[in-house]
């Protein structure tokens, strides 16, 4: 299996049963990177009633990206107020391009502050984080990502901290 083509290459499985088959997930890659997005305030854009602009822009996220580098070789989480996608070193401009793309087109549009960054999976797992994959089968030729491992929580710390996020803002 290839770095570039990891989740591609990703056998899929399709008996959901099997969820929770640790073994079967793969370790992501050291060199790819977490995108990940998240809008500020966003509790209080839901609570003054913008729960679909909030929505909106964490799908533009996705939709981006996938867009950019192809919606079957990058995995993603939505977050309701924001995305995590894993993406190939391979890809990581064309994926930053889109990404910032979307924080600007959410503050000009929506007058919404997105923050991003682009983390490398090697960092993640230097600060004692991993991140591991699996490829659920929806229907023929249409996948669902399993991501698990604390990872993604530590991306998502990371990226709400003004002073860590810096070196990947």
């Amino acid at each position: 299996m290839s770095a570039d083509e990891f989740y591609r290459e990703l056998p899929s499985f399709s008996d959901f049963s099997n969820v929770a088959d640790l073994d079967d997930y793969r370790a992501v890659p050291d060199d790819w990177y977490v995108l990940t997005a998240d809008i500020v305030s966003s509790g209080k854009a839901v609570a003054e009633g913008r729960y679909k602009d909030v929505n909106m822009v964490g799908a533009a996220v996705i939709a981006a990206v996938l867009n950019s580098v192809g919606r079957d070789r990058v995995p993603f989480v939505f977050g309701g107020d924001g995305a995590t996608l894993l993406v190939p070193q391979k890809d990581l401009e064309k994926g930053r391009e889109a990404l910032a793309g979307v924080v600007g087109l959410a503050w000009q549009v929506m007058e919404l502050e997105l923050r991003a960054a682009a983390i490398p999976v090697a960092d993640i797992r230097a600060a004692g984080g991993d991140i591991r994959v699996r490829k659920y089968l929806l229907s023929p030729g249409n996948h669902l990502a399993m991501i698990v491992g604390d990872g993604l929580g530590i991306s998502d710390t990371i990226l709400k901290d003004p002073e860590a996020v810096k070196p990947y803002a």
